[in-house]
C-alpha cells in the first residue's frame, strides 16, 4: 500500500512539474508574440486564446489585438495611443456633463457596488497575478479624480492616464507582471483602497459608454456592470478599458441584431427541449420561467451569472473567435480533442454562446433536482462554475452545435429530396415557447384556513 501511495504521489508530483512547464512555454510563446517590434502576430495570438487561454499577465494585450483596439501595425504605436487617450479624455468630459449622467450615473453606481460586493472572493485569484504598480497608478489616479469631484459631475471624471509607454505593456521577463489590470492587489494599497480604484473605472466607462451611445439608441442596462468588469480586470488603462469594452459590446450587439433578446432566448429553450426534455420538463414542471434568467446569459456573455474568472477564460475563447462562419460542407468531426479545435471546427466565438448557454444548463441538472422554483432560479442567476470547468463546457457546446448541424443538414437534403421547404423549423420557436409560458395553468386548489 505505501509503495501504491508513493507511485501515486510521485505521478501528481510529475502531473504538476508538466502542467507548471506547459504555462511557463505558454506564457513565454505570448511574450514572444508581443514582444515584436514591428507586426504583432494577431492569428497566432487568436489560435493560442483559442486552444489554451491567455495567462491573467498578458491578456490585457492579448484582448487589445483581438478586439482591434490596436493595431498589429506597431509602426505608429505611440502616436494612436495618444489619439486614444485624447478621444476618450474628450468623451468622458462630456458624459460627466451630460444630461443623461444625472440620470444614468446613480444606477450604474448601484449596479457597480452590487456586482463588486459578490465578485470579491474571486478578485483574490486575479489580484495574486497582476501588476502592482498599476494598482498603485490606477488607485492614485482613482484618488485623484475623487478630489476632483464638482455638484456638476455626478461620476467623477478620470485621471490622466498618460505613462511613460502609453503602447503595449507586456510583462517584464525578470518574472513580474507588466499586464497589470486595475482590479490587482499591492503591498501598498489596502484591499479597500483597489476596490475604490476599480470601482471609480468601472462607472466612468459605463457612464462614457451609455452618454456616447445614447444617439445610437443605446439604454443603460444593469448587466454592462459585469461585462465592463472583466475588462476593468484586464487592461492595463482606463482608456483601453472603454474601448476594448465598445468593441466588444458592437458583438454582442450584432448577435441580437436580426433576431430580438426574446427570440433567441425562446430559440434556446426549444433546443433544451430537443436535446434534453427532461430538464425542459423539469423546468416546466416547478414553474420556472426561461426569462427570469435566460436573457441575461444570453445579453452578458454569462457575466452576470459566471464568477470573474471563469467569464475571463469563456471571453478567451469568445473573443478569438473572431466573425464566425459555419462550416458548409464536408465532414465536421473534429480530429482533435481539445476544445479549441472544436471550436475552430464550429466556427467559435460568439455563434457558439447559446451552445455554451445549453451545455451549463445541462451541466446544473443534478443540482436542480433537489431545490424549489426560487432556488432554482437563484442558482440560474449565479452560477457557481469554476475557470477549470470552461474547457469542458466548451467541448460540450461544440458537440451539441456540431451534431445539430449534422441534423439540420440531413432533414435539408431529405426536404430537398421530396420536393418539401428545408428549414429545421426552429423559425417557430419564438411563437411556440411564448405561447406555451403566455397559457395560464390551471390554478392549484388552496385549502382554506
Amino acid at each position: 500500500m505505501a509503495a501504491a501511495a508513493s507511485r501515486s504521489a510521485a505521478h501528481r508530483h510529475q502531473a504538476a512539474a508538466a502542467q507548471a512547464m506547459a504555462n511557463l512555454t505558454l506564457a513565454d510563446e505570448y511574450a514572444d508574440i508581443l514582444a515584436s517590434e514591428v507586426t504583432v502576430d494577431v492569428p497566432r495570438l487568436r489560435e493560442l486564446a483559442r486552444r489554451y487561454g491567455v495567462p491573467h499577465a498578458y491578456r490585457g494585450d492579448v484582448w487589445r489585438f483581438l478586439l482591434g483596439v490596436v493595431p498589429a501595425d506597431r509602426s505608429h504605436e505611440l502616436s494612436t495611443a495618444r489619439a486614444r487617450q485624447a478621444a476618450y479624455d474628450a468623451l468622458a468630459s462630456a458624459a460627466a456633463m451630460s444630461p443623461l449622467a444625472l440620470d444614468v450615473a446613480k444606477r450604474v453606481r448601484g449596479d457597480v457596488s452590487r456586482y463588486l460586493r459578490r465578485a470579491a472572493p474571486r478578485l483574490a485569484v486575479l489580484q495574486a497575478a497582476l501588476d502592482s504598480d498599476a494598482v498603485a497608478a490606477a488607485t492614485a489616479a482613482a484618488a485623484a479624480s475623487a478630489a476632483a469631484v464638482t455638484l456638476t459631475s455626478p461620476i467623477s471624471p478620470p485621471a490622466n492616464q498618460s505613462s511613460s509607454s502609453p503602447g503595449s505593456q507586456t510583462p517584464s521577463s525578470n518574472g513580474g507582471s507588466g499586464g497589470g489590470g486595475m482590479m490587482a492587489a499591492a503591498p501598498g494599497p489596502t484591499p479597500a483602497a483597489a476596490a475604490d480604484a476599480v470601482r471609480g473605472v468601472m462607472e466612468r466607462v459605463l457612464l462614457t459608454y451609455a452618454a456616447a451611445h445614447a444617439v445610437h439608441g443605446a439604454e443603460y442596462a444593469p448587466t454592462w456592470a459585469a461585462v465592463v468588469a472583466p475588462f476593468a480586470a484586464a487592461m492595463h488603462t482606463e482608456r483601453d478599458a472603454y474601448f476594448a469594452f465598445e468593441a466588444w459590446m458592437a458583438r454582442l450587439d450584432d448577435q441580437f441584431a436580426l433576431r430580438p433578446l426574446q427570440y433567441v432566448t425562446s430559440d434556446l429553450m426549444v433546443r433544451v427541449r430537443s436535446v434534453a426534455p427532461d430538464v425542459y420538463n423539469f423546468l416546466d414542471e416547478e414553474e420556472v420561467d426561461a426569462r427570469d434568467w435566460l436573457p441575461a446569459w444570453l445579453a452578458s456573455a454569462l457575466a452576470s451569472a459566471w464568477p470573474l474568472d471563469a467569464v475571463l477564460r469563456l471571453w478567451d475563447v469568445y473573443i478569438a473567435g473572431g466573425v464566425p462562419q459555419q462550416q458548409s460542407g464536408g465532414s465536421t468531426s473534429p480530429t482533435d480533442s481539445s476544445p479549441a479545435a472544436n471550436n475552430e471546427a464550429a466556427g467559435g466565438g460568439l455563434e457558439l454562446h447559446p451552445w455554451v448557454c445549453l451545455a451549463a444548463l445541462l451541466q446544473l441538472k443534478e443540482q436542480m433536482e433537489d431545490l424549489e422554483a426560487s432556488e432554482i432560479v437563484a442558482l440560474l442567476r449565479r452560477v457557481p462554475v469554476q475557470a477549470s470547468d470552461v474547457d469542458n463546457l466548451v467541448n460540450v457546446a461544440n458537440n451539441l452545435w456540431l451534431e445539430q448541424s449534422h441534423q439540420a443538414r440531413e432533414s435539408a437534403e431529405y426536404s430537398n429530396g421530396n420536393g418539401n421547404g428545408g428549414g429545421n423549423g426552429s423559425g417557430a420557436a419564438y411563437s411556440e415557447y411564448g405561447e406555451q409560458r403566455r397559457t395560464p395553468r390551471t390554478p392549484r386548489k388552496v385549502t382554506a384556513r
